[in-house]
């Protein structure tokens, strides 16, 4: 988390994004077995979500109201999620 995000950038990044494509019935969504039978592209995918959802998560993390252990929970969600997503 190298920047500090603001609510417009966050909510630009939502707004433009079309997630209804990874909702179940979407042409993106991903079934358990798909998850066991081509692992790089479920990554793909989640990444794709995880670029528009986790700018939402990062904002909320640096949030100073919320506990330290909470914002520490989500420190290392977003730590791994954007290793995950670095190549993908």
């Amino acid at each position: 988390m190298a920047r500090s995000l603001s609510f417009e950038q966050v909510d630009a990044t939502v707004q433009r994004a079309d997630l209804t494509k990874y909702r179940r019935g979407g042409n993106q969504w991903f079934s358990r077995r798909d998850v066991a039978s081509n692992p790089a592209e479920v990554i793909k995918k989640l990444c794709a979500v995880w670029r528009v959802v986790g700018s939402i998560v990062k904002l909320v993390a640096g949030i100073p109201l919320l506990p330290a252990k909470w914002r520490e929970a989500l420190k290392t969600l977003i730590a791994l999620m954007d290793t995950v997503c670095e190549g993908a």
